[in-house]
């Protein structure tokens, strides 16, 4: 995808005029920096913020290889959120030098566009330089930064972000969670508090001001902040506990779009309350929507909420069935005509069938149920049919309902019961939630920092269930950063009759994928044995966790199972696939934030296990040595002389050596030196560590980001470029040692 050569030239002038204001992100991958030239301010609440076009990002590789490069390309705002990509707005190959080869875009979804380097032989080596501008639909986006993110597939490509937007404005919205009656004995509220962008609530301690009517008081405030990076206080007034004020702190000079909730008791004074709605006045500094509130509703009346026939569920899967939720009233009438029920599952839950209510001297509009909020947890009945005139309370029985889990969802599995009916229940427990997968006995080698082909335990997955992995579908072993199979393990089925495809188990660097032919009749066992890692050196010391993932035991976020499941055109069917008539087959849909990823796109892994401890390689053992001698113009390099056209020398208390001879000193072959001329960089590569350095700067790269600040720079002598030679061959994990009687410098690896 490229465009007319003129342009190209225009846009790489403007880069390079800006080159001073460039915020680069350097990746892990090599010698790979992402940046921007501008970014664009815009005001996420106006209508033009929905075809945004943001700043001007970089690409920039150097050297470039040939081998294929690909990556994931999406846009968040400050608080985390992808904005929907409406366009590729621009795009520039500027590669001074490039011939043939390949570079495309192509949208994955509405959030996701894939980008694809090919540039084959003949542009290997250059200094690749790729420019992008995208248009969005930014509406209502939190305030502050807007970033492009990178996210690596394979290659050079590897993960970063930069930012190439700013979102400015900010309004605060307040609602009531639940709108519960309370009793002579009072009763608990809460009120959320929403920034449509970011800097909405102001500073101070009367950012929002919350005014009870006369007969009800606060008392044990609290607040939360649900998201941002703000702090927050609440504290009602000592001399009139009607008044309840919200203190904040900004932590930041600008904030990320934030929500705070506010809970509190009201104490009900019987002699001067109201029966009815209470309304809560709210003012203060900030702006703040509605003016009044409804929080509560003050009667004599209620209802007690329990469960029948708890179930056990199991995570992962779609369509599980919950125990029954039953609402009785304490008296006739607890649940008015008009008023609402609201049943809200966990974040590791969504509502997939709707449950079916049995009614008893009151009724629920069971033809409009409303789904509640994005996210598919929340469904709320309106009470139609009251008990009036019953000499007993009414009873509403929901039962027969489904839910899709979360594959990480453990313990119990719990619902919230709210509504301005009355009936108020947290954590209400419905069933008891089972992993698809546990793990056996594994054994944790110790494995070394920097060396391959090392001895791993073995990894044994046990189902908790029978047909906990699906048929004809991949599980998938996922090891940490840094982490690679050797090559590939032996995977078999120790326990069980579940089936896999041994011969077609690949091991690709640090992915394992084992095919599930057929599904277990009985729990089985799978041995993974064999296993061997090559451990480079940005792994961490401590447990080596390897995730369990694929969608053989990830159910939920399967589309083909998902559409299998859900597919019925004529099924009426709200987001997320809830089937509103509890047909056997619904039309499956998503809102934006799951389009094509599944019911839970960013939760990915069913079990997590250890079988290896990551260690530092101890004292003295090392692979070669070198030595040398101020002032002398030869080096031994493993026992060998070695001649040199220049001699080390100190200054400045650190000693400096030709950039050539400093890699050769470890083990690194010219073919893996390199000297820019044009940015007077110098990289040294070995195994999967880069190690860069500029000419006249102190900084120290390894694998792209800065990791110290030298003491020293390197600099030019005699037409070679000499490195301080401590500070660069440390950063490759080499012993550095000076005698100062001899001036010998001694070096191993």
């Amino acid at each position: 995808m490229r465009k007319a050569r003129n342009s190209k030239l225009a846009l790489l002038l403007v880069l390079t005029m800006l080159a001073t204001l460039f915020v680069a992100i350097p990746t892990a991958s090599a010698a790979t920096t992402y940046s921007a030239a501008t970014t664009a301010t815009f005001d996420p609440s106006t209508s033009g913020a929905a075809t945004q076009n943001l700043g001007y990002a970089q690409i920039s590789i150097d050297p470039l290889l040939a081998s294929t490069s690909e990556a994931l390309i999406e846009v968040r705002d400050s608080g985390g959120n992808k904005l929907e990509i409406t366009a590729v707005n621009d795009y520039q190959n500027l590669t001074d030098g490039w011939s043939g080869g390949n570079i495309s875009l192509a949208r994955v979804n509405e959030y996701t566009y894939k980008i694809t380097i090919s540039p084959g032989a003949g542009n290997a080596g250059l200094e690749f330089k790729y420019a992008l501008q995208l248009q969005v639909n930014a509406k209502g986006c939190a305030s502050g930064d807007v970033t492009l993110k990178i996210s690596k597939l394979s290659g050079q490509l590897s993960s970063g972000e930069v930012v190439v937007g700013k979102a400015t404005g900010a309004t605060v919205t307040a609602e009531t969670l639940s709108v519960d009656t309370i009793t002579e004995s009072g009763g608990s509220v809460t009120i959320r508090l929403t920034e449509n962008v970011g800097d909405g609530l102001e500073q101070g301690d009367r950012s929002v001001k919350l005014v009870l009517p006369n007969g009800f008081t606060w008392d044990n405030e609290s607040c939360e902040v649900i998201t941002g990076n703000i702090e927050c206080d609440v504290q009602h007034d000592g001399n009139n506990a009607r008044y309840l004020y919200l203190i904040v702190d900004d932590l930041s000079e600008t904030h990320s779009r934030s929500i705070i909730d506010i809970t509190a008791d009201i104490v009900v004074d019987e002699t001067k309350a109201n029966y009815g709605d209470v309304n809560v006045s709210i003012s203060g500094d900030s702006s703040v929507t509605p003016s009044s509130l409804t929080v509560a509703r003050y009667s004599e009346t209620g209802v007690e909420v329990t469960v029948e026939n708890k179930t056990t569920v199991v995570a992962g899967k779609v369509k599980q069935e919950i125990g029954d939720i039953v609402i009785s009233e304490n008296a006739p009438e607890s649940l008015v005509n008009g008023k609402t029920i609201t049943i809200t599952l966990p974040a590791n839950a969504k509502w997939a069938e709707l449950p079916d209510v049995d009614e008893e001297r009151v009724g629920v509009d069971q033809a409009n149920v409303r789904i509640i909020g994005t996210d598919g947890r929340t469904i709320r009945y309106t009470v139609n049919d009251t008990s009036d005139g019953e000499t007993k309370g009414g009873v509403l029985r929901f039962k027969n309902a489904t839910v899709n889990l979360a594959v990480n969802a453990s313990g119990e599995l719990k619902v919230d019961i709210s509504g301005t009916a009355g009936a108020d229940k947290k954590g209400l427990v419905v069933a008891d939630i089972k992993a698809p997968l546990a793990s056996g006995n594994i054994s944790k080698p110790e494995v070394k920092i920097g060396i391959q082909n090392q001895a791993a335990g073995d990894i044994v997955l046990v189902e908790n269930q029978a047909g906990a992995l699906a048929a004809n579908k991949d599980l998938i072993i996922l090891l940490p950063s840094g982490c690679e199979f050797s090559e590939a393990p032996t995977v078999s089925v120790i326990k069980g009759d579940l089936e896999i495809d041994e011969r077609n188990v690949d091991a690709d660097e640090g992915v394992l994928t084992i095919p599930i032919t057929g599904e277990s009749t009985t729990a089985s066992e799978i041995q993974i044995s064999g296993i061997k890692y090559d451990v480079d050196r940005t792994v961490e010391e401590g447990n080596v966790k390897v995730k369990v993932q694929g969608d053989a035991v990830n159910e939920v976020n399967d589309m083909d199972k998902i559409e299998d499941e859900f597919t019925d055109a004529d099924a009426d069917v709200g987001d997320f696939g809830i089937d509103l008539n509890n047909d056997a087959d619904a039309d499956y849909t998503f809102d934006a934030s799951g389009a094509d990823a599944g019911m839970f796109p960013a939760i990915e892994t069913a079990l997590e296990v250890v079988n290896a401890i990551c260690i530092t390689p101890a004292p003295g053992q090392t692979k070669g040595s070198a030595v040398f001698t101020l002032g002398q113009a030869s080096y031994t390099l493993n026992g060998s002389t070695v001649s040199m056209p220049v001699a080390p020398y100190a200054k400045n208390g650190r000693t400096y050596l030709p950039l050539r001879f400093c890699g050769n000193a470890i083990g690194i072959d010219d073919a893996n030196i390199y000297w820019d001329s044009a940015t007077k960089k110098a990289t040294l590569k070995k195994d999967s560590t880069i190690v860069q350095v500029v000419l006249g700067s102190q900084a120290l790269y390894v694998n792209g980001v800065q990791v110290a600040t030298m003491d020293v720079a390197p600099e030019a002598k005699d037409g070679y470029t000499m490195l301080p030679i401590r500070p660069v061959l440390e950063a490759f994990g080499a012993k550095v040692t000076y005698d100062a009687a001899t001036q010998a410098i001694s070096i191993e690896y």
